[in-house]
């Protein structure tokens, strides 16, 4: 295959912008690959691994680039065993969600199974059924981060419990909302978070996973946002101590207490509602902890402006006690990364018809 074999790196770098004491600096390299390529980063100590795979070149393998000096670099190619070649064919696993462990080791997830796969020897180490119970749910984050706990070897997912979905404007989701799947025994360790109890007809038309988790995790410690308002969940496993934290940085504007007295009971949006959200308030994206700095990341994109309906992202920083650090930082052009390394958060976004962008942020400490 010609793409493997010749690839051309374009480097990209954007001014660092200072607010107060910090600053940022962004780069993107544009890698082409073809652009619906199953991609993702792992770390382990021999370095920061950069990988892609691609179902219609199914029998290339994994392409894996190694970080030097800030730039990733083909590194070498694992081509695919006969045995998990034949059970990608005859679909009994998946490898649109592909988590890697190290190396050598990966797991293969779909809604029922998690397989582990020995990619040095070629073999299907075992398979874990989930998903059993039929009164909820487990789904992998839409979120691209790894979900995978080094630490207590498990897997986060969102929780969604089917039999409590309530028809209500006042209510959707019900319920605990995180758990952990440990692949190695199948065990389910459902978390005493729940889902907040909001309006959520009103907000519905914003964004379709509005009250989808925002999951990040360091060691037995997992937190957890949401995209419209600053709830924010700290729960310890070992300690089975949860924290219910209200995360207001600069600049926040709350929800306001509205009702519409010309909306029908059965009306399921609020257009009004919706078109303040937007002028007023943040959508929060995303939420990472750096174990390398200790520290969290939640990025927020905004409208700042309602007559020509200017937009910024940013992220707010926050110790690992949730004080904030310095002021938001507003990005030049948009910044997508989720996956914190040694190395800088590093994420990856899709050329349409050119190739895969790989984005890396590093924030600066004046």
């Amino acid at each position: 295959m010609i793409m493997k074999k010749k690839i051309t790196i374009f480097t990209i770098t954007f001014f660092s912008l200072t607010v107060y004491s910090q600053s940022y600096h962004s780069t993107r390299d544009t890698f082409h690959i073809p652009s619906n390529s199953i991609c993702g980063f792992f770390e382990e100590p021999t370095g920061v691994y950069f990988y892609w795979l691609n179902p219609s070149f199914i029998t290339d393998g994994i392409h894996f680039y190694k970080e030097t000096k800030g730039e990733f670099s083909p590194y070498k190619n694992i081509k695919f065993s006969t045995e998990i070649l034949d059970a990608f064919r005859n679909r009994s696993i998946s490898l649109a969600s592909f988590v890697f462990i190290s190396f050598d080791t990966a797991l293969s997830i779909n809604g029922k199974e998690i397989v582990m796969l020995d990619l040095k020897k070629g073999k299907i180490l075992q398979r874990t059924t989930y998903n059993t119970d039929s009164n909820y749910s487990l789904l992998l984050s839409d979120n691209p981060q790894n979900m995978w706990n080094p630490q207590r070897r498990s897997l986060a997912f969102r929780l969604y419990y089917i039999g409590d979905y309530v028809n209500k404007r006042e209510q959707y989701y019900t319920g605990q909302l995180v758990a952990e799947v440990f692949p190695e025994t199948g065990v389910v360790n459902k978390f005493p978070m729940k889902y907040p109890v909001m309006n959520i007809f009103k907000y519905s038309g914003i964004a379709s996973n509005l009250f989808y988790p925002n999951i990040t995790f360091h060691g037995d410690t997992y937190v957890v946002g949401f995209l419209i308002i600053p709830l924010t969940y700290e729960y310890n496993v070992t300690s089975n101590k949860l924290e219910t934290k209200n995360v207001c940085e600069e600049g926040y504007i709350p929800l306001p207490e509205y009702k519409n007295p010309t909306l029908a009971s059965n009306d399921y949006e609020d257009p009004n509602i919706a078109s303040w959200i937007f002028s007023h308030t943040r959508i929060y994206n995303r939420l990472i902890y750096d174990a390398y700095t200790h520290r969290y990341y939640r990025f927020f994109s905004q409208q700042i402006n309602d007559n020509d309906k200017t937009s910024v992202q940013g992220v707010s920083v926050f110790d690992n006690q949730w004080q904030m650090i310095g002021k938001n930082i507003i990005f030049d052009s948009p910044v997508s990364v989720y996956y914190p390394t040694s190395k800088g958060i590093y994420g990856y976004t899709s050329d349409v018809g050119f190739g895969i962008i790989i984005n890396k942020l590093e924030i600066i400490e004046k």
